[in-house]
C-alpha cells in the first residue's frame, strides 16, 4: 500500500490510507500499532528511529516534509514527558 498511497495524489492518497485503517478496523479489532502500546506501557517511543530516518531520507533527497516534521516534533515532546 505505501507504493500505491506516495503515486496518489491527495484524495487518492487519502481514501487508501482510510481503507487501510478499515482493513485494520474490520479483522483486527483491537490492534494497537507498536507506537501506541509503548506509550501506553510508557516505554520509550522509537521517534528518533522512524520519523528521525524519514526527515533524514527526505532531507538527503531535498523533499520537504512538513506534516512529518511537526509529527515529529510533537511525538518527540510526547516521549520527553513519559
Amino acid at each position: 500500500p505505501a507504493a500505491s498511497i506516495a503515486k496518489a495524489d491527495a484524495i487518492g492518497a487519502q481514501k487508501l490510507v482510510q481503507q487501510v485503517g478499515q482493513r485494520f478496523h474490520d479483522q483486527a479489532p483491537n490492534h494497537r500499532m507498536s507506537t501506541l502500546q509503548d506509550l501506553l506501557h510508557g516505554k520509550r517511543l522509537e521517534v528518533n528511529e522512524t520519523l528521525g530516518h524519514l526527515l533524514n531520507l527526505a532531507r538527503e533527497h531535498n523533499i520537504d516534509t512538513p506534516a512529518s516534521r511537526h509529527a515529529y516534533q510533537l511525538v518527540k515532546a510526547i516521549d520527553a514527558f513519559q
